[in-house]
């Protein structure tokens, strides 16, 4: 049966905007095929004369010919991943579907990682005292190389000097380019050789990965570059991040010899970031902090992803002074972004329409204070052509940037509002704003009598009860916790924690009546609540005595301790039993130990880690039996292993044990993680060997060669904790989480 007309023309209209919507990459081999296209690129040479040279493309071991881990369970970087379909552009995955709020989809979805165990795994280092360094490691002490932060205080020589050659062997002899590429991430773990003052011998082998033809090795590069901190590399990065565009300045990238994708420029953005975090010198900070907002100023339209990582790079950056002049913010010639669709919407014949968004007022590029930073990015905030999402990281990026401003800051008032606006009844900001803004007055607001204090309480506590959307909700359980628990005012005032006895006997009011979706929130925010308290508490009270009834915490975990008892759900179990162990309940450790045996892998994770943090020495012989069952679900290995270690027990010569014949492809991955985190001298023969078998799959190959470099890190923590503290996880672009593991959060 023939079309009808109307139908035929209708047809071919659809196919024309169908041809037109397609991206040019698509037409990029027919193009070529037809002499059309451009050429292919040549292959890079060498930086400069001494060079290292990089090596030629991997030929075997890369991701599309080695094996993937199947099977249901998560390796160890997805522990991290935020969202189940991210990472397959460069947008943030789509929003929940009409008619239901992001935390209900969340908490009826499949996922493995439920929402708040998502926040708790953003903020775990907050909590778990990082592992201790191994004596065995260490053989020598000297003081850091003043002119970068990579070596800290008395870096562990030893640890260098022993695990250095062995990632250089990878790097030189591993054709894998998944291996190559963690074995980078992992040598600029190590920090430049320490009994080398000035030393840029890693700076110097992780350059000319910036030239390689395989985009996956450029990333890791990049990344590397990052983690090293070292000050030199601003300038190479700074290029990327531009898009390889020459300046003139020297710069290995102004010929332009290799392609620089949207997710390498926001990489770049990320690693320029954390140099300017790890630096001891506030010029260095100041020129991170230009290169990162003179990209975003010139470039308004650029991708939203590289938009996102400029934002929350320069929530890494503080800069000093705190408070600006006011002339300096008037003074400038480079302004705040402003979109093209801003631009060629404007009619000037037009008689202009009221706003319902504050007028934006343009900032200059905050190199003055810390203030103009702060400034600049509520102008983003403040911006109603930016997306909703890139508003939302800029609420996020100031509420980090005024984490430590002095007590009455004007600046940290004026952010207070902004944020408490975007809460109100009258408010016309998204939900992605308005969870941003929750998120973000968690990190600065504080328990004192300040009248922004006191707003900043009372409206977490109204969102926790009636906002719209279930997110918002749930994130003002965790965030009213953090900030009536966290002292405000100077030493001398008695009243810096003023809403204890209110916030608590709210949030014991909601852990016993709220609903089964918020409940895991309100008993999370309970164990934080009493966690901050406890700390408050040895830092007001001489000595630690715990005199005052605001200190005791007593009902708290007594309340923690029967719903642990009937918690029927696993996931209430799981939550309270996370909770018990950060509010101390020492009388909830015989229930933590019956819940070692419970059947849900998640409530025995959280119990685990729960006596860990409780000391409970009583629960070793549990904790050891549980570790040695792993091997049926290597989850457990990581929390486990990590609890062991607090209790100061030798866990590494039990997973040493159970790497031989037989343990699984997960199994392995997970063993390997766990050996970066509490392992010791003796792990690594055993990881070396796992790292270099070439008979090895290719993922356990990069799961021992990002231990190793966990082993000797030159950090206290992990490199990448503070990029997840107060992230909105509803909006994660592919850079910082993705299903492929390559995300910066994903990293080891």
């Amino acid at each position: 049966m023939p079309f009808p007309s109307t139908m035929r023309r209708s047809l071919a209209l659809g196919l024309a905007a169908l041809w037109l919507a397609l991206p040019a990459a698509a037409w990029a081999p027919w193009r070529q095929a037809a002499g059309d296209g451009p050429a292919a690129e040549p292959p890079p040479e060498p930086p400069g004369a001494g060079a290292p040279q990089a090596p030629p493309p991997s030929s075997g071991g890369n991701s599309s010919s080695d094996p993937v881990p199947s099977g249901g369970k998560l390796p160890p970087g997805l522990a991290k991943l935020l969202r189940k379909n991210a990472g397959k552009s460069t947008e943030p995955p789509p929003g929940p579907k009409p008619g239901r709020t992001p935390g209900e989809t969340d908490a009826a979805s499949a996922s493995s990682l439920r929402s708040w165990e998502l926040w708790w795994e953003l903020h775990r280092d907050r909590y778990v005292e990082p592992r201790q360094r191994d004596l065995s490691l260490n053989v020598g002490r000297i003081p850091p190389d003043p002119r970068t932060r990579a070596q800290s205080v008395d870096a562990l020589v030893g640890a260098f000097e022993r695990i250095e050659p062995s990632l250089r062997l990878v790097i030189d002899h591993e054709r894998s380019d998944i291996v190559l590429a963690r074995a980078l991430v992992a040598l600029a773990k190590l920090g430049e050789n320490p009994r080398a003052p000035g030393s840029r011998s890693t700076y110097a082998t992780i350059l000319p990965y910036l030239h390689h033809q395989d985009a996956q090795l450029r990333e890791a590069a990049i990344t590397a570059l990052g983690v090293l901190g070292t000050e030199e590399a601003l300038f190479p990065l700074a290029e990327i991040a531009r898009g390889g565009r020459a300046t003139g300045g020297g710069t290995p990238l102004e010929s332009g010899r290799v392609t620089v994708s949207d997710r390498q420029r926001a990489l770049a953005l990320y690693a320029m970031g954390m140099v300017g975090r790890d630096t001891g010198r506030e010029d260095v900070r100041r020129l991170a902090a230009s290169r990162i907002c003179a990209l975003l100023s010139q470039e308004p339209d650029a991708p939203a992803d590289v938009r996102f990582a400029g934002i929350h790079a320069l929530s890494l950056v503080p800069l000093f002074p705190a408070e600006a002049d006011p002339r300096e913010l008037s003074a400038g010639e480079v302004r705040a972004p402003e979109s093209a669709a801003s631009r060629t919407t404007r009619r000037p014949w037009k008689r202009r329409q009221p706003s319902v968004y504050p007028r934006v007022e343009p900032r200059p590029i905050p190199t003055a204070s810390r203030a103009a930073e702060i400034y600049w990015l509520l102008s983003v905030l403040d911006d109603p052509s930016q997306e909703g999402w890139i508003r939302a990281q800029a609420a996020t990026a100031a509420g980090r940037l005024c984490a430590d401003l002095p007590e009455g800051s004007a600046v940290e008032q004026r952010v207070a509002n902004r944020l408490l606006s975007a809460l109100g009844p009258r408010s016309r900001d998204g939900h992605e704003v308005q969870q941003s803004a929750v998120l973000a007055l968690g990190e600065f607001a504080d328990g004192d009598r300040d009248e922004v204090d006191s707003r900043v309480r009372a409206t977490l506590a109204r969102a926790l009860a009636q906002a719209e959307d279930a997110s918002v909700r749930e994130f003002a359980y965790l965030s009213l916790a953090l900030v009536a628990s966290r002292p405000g005012g100077g030493a001398e005032e008695s009243d810096r924690l003023l809403a204890v006895g209110e916030v608590r006997k709210l949030l014991l009011e909601r852990a016993a009546s709220v609903r089964a979706l918020e409940q895991p929130y309100a008993l999370l925010a309970l164990g934080l609540f009493e966690h901050g308290i406890a700390e408050a508490n040895g830092a007001l009270l001489p000595g630690g005595a715990a005199g005052a009834a605001w200190a005791t915490g007593a009902e708290s975990r007594s309340a923690l301790t029967a719903s642990l008892a009937e918690a029927k759900s696993t996931e209430v179990a799981a939550a309270c039993a996370l909770a018990v162990g950060l509010a101390g309940a020492q009388e909830a450790v015989p229930q933590l130990i019956r819940r070692l045996e419970d059947g849900e892998v998640g409530v025995r994770r959280c119990a685990a880690l729960a006596l860990g943090l409780l000391r409970a020495r009583e629960a070793a012989p549990a904790l050891e039996r549980l570790l040695t069952e792993a091997r049926q679900e290597p989850e457990l290995y990581r929390d486990v292993s990590e609890a062991l270690a607090l209790l100061g027990a030798p866990v590494a010569r039990q997973l040493l044990s159970q790497m031989g014949e037989g343990a699984s492809l997960e199994s392995q991955m997970h063993l390997c993680f766990a050996l970066g985190r509490v392992g010791d001298g003796s792990s690594l023969r055993a990881l070396f060997q796992a790292a270099s078998d070439s008979s090895t799959l290719v993922w356990v190959r990069a799961a021992a060669t990002s231990a190793l470099g966990n082993l000797g890190s030159c950090r206290e923590g992990d490199w990448n904790a503070d990029l997840g503290h107060a992230l909105n996880f509803h909006r994660v672009p592919a850079t910082l989480s993705a299903v492929s593991l390559d995300g910066l959060l994903d990293l080891e």
